[in-house]
């Protein structure tokens, strides 16, 4: 049975930042936005109540924890190897796409970034001339719309074929967009009010959604295959560092070709410049197509996890220089630039 508290980052990577051991208990240091610093035990960090169960009693944690313990024995090896070991198991790829799919950084991301598009697609339609200008170019281009609901109005009539027949073709005539228009022009500020509590009510259902997506999403395969193919085609290597690498909950990071910014999911149709994964204080997994292994600041690398993570990072240790970091935590965990997503709303608002 799948217990309560889920834990929304494994357990088996989270020691790998222990600060300190007490008999089986493993402890390390929580950095959380807003400042608040702590150590706690790990069985009480990322986790979660129910984050991958549903209401209705669907839940992938089973599966995740049988899933986990090949992954736990993968890591205790890589672990102790040494510097620049290039690594051949077959099950990295795999971590790595599990690890990307299951975090509360990629459901709350999606959340947010599906919550800004119909915040601003909501407020644009408010605005009467942008709903009378989207509306008249929409029918425009879906005359199969007005159609279909001509059709479905047929349907419900209780009319010879012929009769139907003949009143479709004669409606289909005097039902042009510009006639339409005339019409939705009379109402046209209860569409702009329509439009305008349409993003509330949305963004209000909007983490229940997404948590059954995720959660259907997962039960689907915990492994996504596409992005683990496209992980295989990298060479990865065990880093060893003598800066204190932290954890983020962001879990990887991926350098993009062509872009000025990481992801904390690398896609499939993306070329990969470099991966980071880190898997302990010490130990970095990277990920790379090229061969050998690129010149690395480990302090810099923390600051990329810092800012890209949403809520908090661990640690093994407290210290001024780890501290400095929550001054950059969550300041670039936004999926999307504003830039970006005004672009896709012009895009989906010409599109559509």
């Amino acid at each position: 049975m799948a217990g309560v508290r889920q834990h929304i980052l494994p357990r088996f990577l989270l020691k790998g930042f222990a600060s300190r051991l007490d008999a089986q208990e493993v402890f390390t240091w929580v950095f959380r936005k807003g400042g608040n610093v702590f150590e706690a035990n790990i069985k009480n960090v990322a986790v979660e109540k129910h984050f991958y169960t549903q209401p209705a009693n669907t839940s992938v944690d089973d599966d995740i924890t049988e899933l986990e313990r090949g992954f736990a024995r993968l890591l205790d090896n890589l672990r102790n190897e040494n510097d620049g070991f290039k690594i051949t198991d077959p099950i990295v790829p795999e971590f790595v796409s599990h690890l990307t799919s299951r975090t509360k950084h990629l459901r709350d991301s999606f959340i947010e970034t599906t919550g800004d598009i119909t915040q601003i697609l909501s407020d644009y339609l408010a605005d009467e001339r942008n709903a009378r200008s989207w509306l008249f170019e929409y029918y425009k281009r879906h005359p199969e719309v007005v159609k279909k609901a001509i059709d479905d109005a047929m349907v419900k009539m209780q009319l010879p074929r012929y009769q139907r027949r003949a009143l479709r073709e004669r409606l289909q005539r005097l039902i042009s967009v510009e006639r339409l228009m005339d019409q939705i022009n009379g109402d046209i500020q209860q569409y702009a009010v329509m439009f305008s509590m349409l993003a509330p009510t949305l963004i209000q259902k909007l983490p229940a959604l997404v948590k059954d997506g995720h959660i259907q999403a997962l039960a689907k395969s915990l492994i996504a295959e596409p992005r683990a193919e496209k992980y295989r085609q990298l060479k990865w290597y065990v880093c060893k560092s003598r800066t204190s690498l932290i954890l983020g909950d962001v879990g990887c990071l991926f350098d993009i070709v062509g872009e000025n910014r990481f992801r904390s999911l690398g896609g499939t149709n993306e070329d990969i410049r470099t991966a980071y994964v880190p898997i302990a204080s010490d130990c970095l997994l990277l990920g790379t197509p090229a061969d050998g292994i690129p010149d690395l600041s480990f302090s810099t690398i923390n600051e990329y996890f810092a800012s890209y993570s949403r809520d908090f990072f661990v640690s093994c240790e407290s210290t001024e220089k780890t501290g400095a970091l929550l001054r950059v935590l969550g300041t670039k965990s936004q999926v999307f630039s504003d830039s970006e997503l005004e672009l896709m709303i012009r895009e989906v608002i010409s599109e559509s």
